[in-house]
């Protein structure tokens, strides 16, 4: 199907020799199960007259569409907040035991898992920071185009 979709490019004057990528994006939504599913067939020339396909096919949900979104929302909730007073227990007994704090190779291991968990909340933050604005601008569809590519990789 994709010599076919490229040679009737090619027929159309869309390709000449001179191309040496096609991409062709397609998004599909399924009301039932509440998904999109972005898919990206594209086609790489080389100079040698090779074509190598290469297909993407991402689903994904947009928002908070199920009670089970908002539960699981909760659940992060509880979890930093649970991690965040840990991170000012372990901090404490650093203040506590001073020096005697770095002797224990285990507090290492807890240093790391901490400094690890809250790079990822910042990340987490920076996620739910970029993708609320993309949530609405699906909900309310304007004379805009939306780049549901770009919706795919952030979910």
């Amino acid at each position: 199907e994709a010599a076919n979709f490229l040679s009737n490019l090619r027929a159309q004057k869309w390709t000449d020799a001179g191309t040496r990528f096609v991409t062709f994006d397609l998004v599909i939504y399924n009301g039932i199960y509440d998904l999109f599913v972005s898919i990206r067939l594209a086609a790489e020339f080389s100079h040698t007259g090779m074509v190598k396909p290469s297909l993407i096919v991402t689903p994904f949900r947009v928002g908070f569409t199920r009670i089970f979104d908002f539960v699981h929302m909760a659940a992060e909730i509880v979890l930093y907040l649970f991690v965040f007073g840990y991170t000012i227990v372990e901090f404490s007994e650093m203040k506590n035991m001073k020096f005697f704090y770095w002797t224990d190779p285990l507090n290492y291991f807890q240093l790391f898992n901490i400094i690890i968990f809250w790079i990822v909340f910042a990340y987490r933050v920076m996620f739910i920071t970029l993708a609320f604005p993309v949530m609405n601008s699906v909900e309310k569809p304007g004379d805009k185009d939306i780049d549901f590519v770009y919706i795919s990789s952030l979910f």
